[in-house]
């Protein structure tokens, strides 16, 4: 008996290290200027990911952030893979999810803009002059941000698209504007500031 369990055993574990041996992984870096999510699978030359047995759920759980792992959930959702993730919001393919996505992912880069504000006015809270040109230059951004979100936003009103058209719209637009405070890194003011990490890791547990 003792033997019997010992060769169960054996063969379990057998079958463990050949699935664990078969699970493909290998990803890249998101290098397109949208920071969501912040890589993408690889498959193998020639194959597609439906194809190779891609391991999600270590996708998902090196997540950086809320937003993150929002984006990659629904990616591996859409890839066929089922998991706990699901029942999150903005993991599935609805209009709702898809707001959702958009509406999380936008207050992080809106979250994360503020850090660099923040940051720069710290650096010039010392001399008022240059400290109310940046604030100028936040204030005319910010009303940039907005009157864009209502042109893009607002031109789906009346129609179901709305509801996704404003948080996505907002989303890009603090896109842009991130990359625009990032461009004042060329002043001298802030060249020795370091990487911002984006997206910024979230407090709480992925």
């Amino acid at each position: 008996m003792r033997l019997v369990v010992i060769l169960i055993a054996i063969f379990a574990l057998a079958v463990a290290s050949a699935q664990q041996a078969a699970t493909f992984y290998v990803t890249k870096p998101n290098t397109t200027g949208y920071p969501f999510p912040t890589a993408f699978p690889v498959p193998p030359e020639g194959k597609a990911l439906s194809e190779v047995p891609f391991d999600w759920k270590r996708y998902i759980e090196e997540a950086v952030s809320d937003g993150d792992k929002v984006f990659r959930s629904h990616l591996a959702r859409s890839n066929g893979f089922i998991s706990s993730n699901d029942e999150m919001w903005g993991v599935g393919e609805s209009a709702s999810d898809e707001m959702a996505r958009n509406k999380i992912a936008a207050d992080e880069v809106s979250n994360g803009c503020v850090l660099i504000e923040n940051m720069y006015r710290d650096r010039l809270k010392d001399d008022a002059g240059l400290l109310t040109t940046l604030e100028e230059f936040i204030a005319h951004h910010r009303e940039a941000i907005e009157a864009s979100i209502k042109l893009v936003g607002g031109s789906w009103d009346g129609g179901s698209g709305a509801r996704v058209a404003y948080p996505a719209a907002r989303l890009d637009a603090f896109v842009r504007y991130r990359a625009a405070l990032l461009d004042l890194r060329s002043s001298l003011h802030f060249q020795d500031f370091p990487e911002v990490v984006f997206p910024t890791p979230s407090k709480t547990d992925k």
